[in-house]
């Protein structure tokens, strides 16, 4: 397999087929982390779409001081960051003036199956699986953005704090911060499942 260096290379020297071939080695794990951070279909399409648009467009802004990945998921995470500000602004300006929210697929989507089926030949856990699942969705929305991104990314991802904290812009410290917050508030919320 090419490394995505050498692909990095190719593509800086005008070559579109290494374009390609990153977006194939990336495109379901974009797709996944948007979809994670902004529980929209679409919203998470277009920004993972916007994203390798960006990477296109910016490749020569590269230097290699850091893994592709992390430059790419960097890329992604703020552009999410960036989405769920403009929303929360539009759902408080759409609350002011009429007392609703808006439906535009709410963060209560944001989290796939991370709880993986184990009810089968039993529905009773069956049950209390979905039920937790159902919670843990719930959860994920009470955390901040950032909160949940560093969440996602450590816990759904695994990447390790140093790669967070670099692809959030930030120190390792305050990555861990708002991890030891996420679980803690996480915990809390969903007590009754232990």
């Amino acid at each position: 397999m090419i490394s995505d260096e050498d692909l990095i290379i190719r593509l800086k020297g005008g070559d579109s087929a290494a374009f390609d071939l990153l977006v194939e080695r990336y495109q379901r794990q974009a797709y996944g982390i948007a979809y994670q951070m902004v529980g929209h279909q679409e919203d998470a399409r277009d920004l993972s779409q916007e994203a390798f648009i960006r990477i296109y467009e910016g490749i020569d802004s590269f230097r290699g001081a850091s893994r592709f990945y992390t430059w790419f998921y960097r890329i992604l995470v703020n552009l999410c960051l960036d989405h769920l500000r403009r929303r929360s602004l539009r759902n408080r300006f759409f609350r002011f003036f009429s007392g609703k929210e808006t439906d535009d697929g709410g963060a209560e989507d944001a989290l796939p199956e991370v709880a993986e089926e184990r009810g089968f030949g039993n529905p009773e856990r069956g049950l209390v699986d979905k039920e937790f699942r159902l919670a843990l969705r719930a959860a994920l929305t009470t955390l901040s953005p950032q909160q949940r991104a560093v969440f996602l990314l450590r816990n759904n991802h695994d990447l390790l704090t140093s790669e967070i904290a670099e692809i959030l812009g930030t120190s390792e410290g305050t990555v861990k911060t708002h991890l030891f917050r996420a679980v803690r508030m996480l915990r809390e919320r969903l007590s009754d499942f232990k």
